[in-house]
């Protein structure tokens, strides 16, 4: 049995699975890669870093963000449960209505159903880098939000969101492909 097998039985495999885009036999798979970076190999976690220096995911700018939402608040890592959750949101098999719901919830970091100024500008710094300046950033977001088919001036809705940031540009931040042994 391999490290990934010793990590879930059949049933957690098939919990996994229904709650997730991979096959009953992604799972062990899924389960041997996470176990590469898990020191403890007992499903101890791994943090942050660990998994952003994952070389699939050490490329994509909104990974942080995205790992973030799911570590564990008592260790401050990640499980295999959340790794496997991670994966199958930003999977090429994820539909692109959910990508784009998950966009949304996760750059609405109040939680009040719109994505404001400070929300937008924290995108814009995590996709462009040190690429542009501030400047130049908060002037993209004062054209987003001048727009006259807005409800409201200082604020985007989801639909809004949907209408500002191409489908295209959802599916190369919110999709992820992990090289599987």
């Amino acid at each position: 049995m391999g490290a990934g097998a010793s990590l879930a039985n059949e049933d957690e495999i098939r919990e996994l699975e229904s709650n997730s885009n991979f096959t009953v036999k992604e799972i062990p798979k899924l389960l041997k890669r996470f176990a590469r970076y898990d020191p403890e190999g007992q499903n101890g976690g791994i943090t942050l870093q660990q998994f952003l220096d994952i070389p699939e995911i050490s490329t994509n700018p909104i990974m942080p963000k995205v790992a973030s939402a799911y570590l564990e608040r008592r260790s401050n890592k990640l499980t295999s449960k959340s790794f496997i959750s991670i994966l199958s949101r930003m999977s090429p098999h994820n539909s692109l209505d959910d990508k784009k719901q998950f966009a949304f919830q996760l750059l609405d970091s109040d939680n009040d159903g719109y994505l404001s100024y400070s929300e937008l500008f924290s995108l814009f710094r995590m996709v462009t880098g040190p690429a542009m300046t501030d400047d130049h950033v908060l002037g993209i977001i004062t054209s987003i939000l001048s727009r006259s088919d807005l409800q409201q001036a200082t604020r985007l809705t989801f639909e809004e969101f949907t209408n500002v940031v191409s489908d295209e540009e959802i599916e190369e931040l919110f999709t992820v492909e992990l090289q599987l042994p």
